[in-house]
């Protein structure tokens, strides 16, 4: 199971940014703008299957996997800040796994955490839940360092969702317009569909 514990701090397009591209020069609609910037995020990040913004997830496991096989970390790219393993050991006490016991891969998408040279996972209790990673994905903690195709896409999207805000296309096939796709086809992860 995978939850976002805190969510980006800020938005890859700004509000100013957002009605230049919608060509709105008035306030009345700024609330409405700004829902869609973050609506536009989210669903091109679950298209990419990727983290834009500095984001943390928590990794949910009911145990950790094989002796020496690798946890998969969804949502690149991975940030090597703030990362941890807590787990539930055999007798139930709550562990934290040392850092020099595993191997985190953050050039990998999605990342991977593997046991360190000579070392094996633990052996955890046997209930759902028991192994829970957390870590920090995204390009980085500013707008800025956001690919530009990513931040076009979102323009596109919040003008497709702004324009058919009532009554979308019904004749539309795909929920996502082919331009957006072809920009964002580069960044997506194939392997957690």
């Amino acid at each position: 199971m995978l939850n976002l514990s805190t969510g980006p701090a800020v938005e890859p397009i700004t509000l100013t940014e957002a009605k230049v591209h919608l060509r709105v020069e008035h306030t009345d609609e700024d609330e409405f703008i700004t829902g869609l910037i973050v609506v536009a995020r989210r669903l091109l990040e679950r298209y990419t299957f990727r983290s834009f913004i500095t984001q943390t997830w928590k990794l949910t496991l009911d145990e950790f996997p094989g002796f020496s096989d690798a946890i998969r970390l969804p949502n690149p790219p991975i940030l090597s800040t703030d990362f941890s393993i807590a787990y539930q050991d055999e007798n139930n006490a709550a562990k934290t796994l040392a850092a020099t016991k595993y191997v985190l891969d953050i050039s990998s998408e999605p990342g991977r955490v593997t046991p360190a040279n000579t070392e094996t996972w633990p052996s955890t209790y046997d209930q759902t839940g028991v192994v829970v990673v957390t870590y920090k994905a995204g390009y980085g903690a500013a707008a800025s360092t956001v690919p530009d195709e990513l931040k076009h896409a979102i323009k596109l999207l919040i003008g497709d969702l702004y324009k058919d805000r009532e009554s979308p296309d019904r004749e539309r096939v795909e929920m996502i317009p082919k331009a957006i796709q072809w920009l964002c086809e580069p960044y997506r992860v194939f392997e957690f569909r």
